[in-house]
């Protein structure tokens, strides 16, 4: 999702300063800048919504048009006969 030929625009966060120690720990590990290392985590964030938003459309259509179980919409048993122990 990360864009490399999009232009960049600057933004100011305020993060709590053990964040921002440990974040700064983290883009070294991982070989990138914080800047490198936010745009992962938003873009990788983004992906994940959008992914999980394409699953619950789909399953919403599979609900909305429902499944055919053999029954012809007729119980095939009384309660109690499910129940029966």
């Amino acid at each position: 999702m990360l864009s490399d030929g999009n232009p960049r625009q600057n933004v100011t966060l305020a993060v709590p300063r053990d964040v921002l120690a440990a974040a700064k720990h983290l883009a070294v590990d991982e070989d990138t800048t914080l800047s490198g290392l936010f745009a992962q985590l938003i873009a990788a964030e983004i992906s994940r919504r959008t992914q999980k938003a394409d699953a619950l459309g789909r399953i919403r259509q599979r609900l909305a048009h429902g499944y055919a179980l053999g029954t012809s919409g007729r119980s095939v048993a009384t309660r109690e006969e499910l129940h029966e122990r």
